[in-house]
């Protein structure tokens, strides 16, 4: 029968170590100057081949410096390909895109606008005040559609499918 200090020595480790060993029960506890070298040794060599295995958890405060090393290193990359890709113009910022988006409707809708006005000027003179309000009349329902929600209206869920995302996108409430 041993001692801590003696079990500690034999294990090739200090006694604060083998302490915190017997804390986490992976050694027995013994009464005091009663360590059976050989049991303590095999549960020693037991717990670490359920480390060595993966089967037993890593402890609080127990970081692979490798696999902190390699987490930061692929935030880095990520952040950088991030960078990279702004500067190559393969992604947009958010503002960007609906400052680009705004401005295209806006000159879609005056061109839409501008279409009454167009087709009714290559008219003889008769028919021409029948065909502006009749054209008219189908842009603006047209417009009213897009703007309202109605059969040309997109919505974000539309936009997650078309890119292929699966993730579910609220729709925004009108109020």
């Amino acid at each position: 029968m041993s001692t801590i200090s003696q079990a500690a020595s034999h294990l090739d480790m200090s006694e604060r170590r083998f302490r915190e060993l017997l804390d986490e029960t992976v050694i027995a506890r013994a009464p005091r100057g009663e360590y059976d070298l050989d049991a303590v040794r095999r549960q020693y060599i037991g717990h670490l081949r359920e480390v060595a295995a993966g089967r037993q958890p890593a402890q609080p405060g127990d970081l692979d410096p490798a696999q902190e090393r390699a987490r930061k290193d692929r935030a880095l990359a990520i952040a950088t390909e991030l960078k990279n890709d702004l500067a190559t113009g393969k992604v947009v910022l958010i503002d960007d895109a609906i400052a680009a988006v705004t401005i295209q409707n806006m000159k879609l809708r005056n061109k839409l606008l501008s279409l009454p006005t167009r087709i009714a000027s290559r008219l003889p003179e008769q028919g021409r005040a029948q065909v502006f309000t009749l054209v008219e009349a189908e842009v603006l329902s047209a417009m009213e559609e897009l703007t309202t929600g109605g059969e040309g209206h997109v919505t974000p869920a539309e936009v997650a499918a078309e890119r292929g995302l699966t993730a579910s996108v609220e729709e925004p409430t009108h109020g």
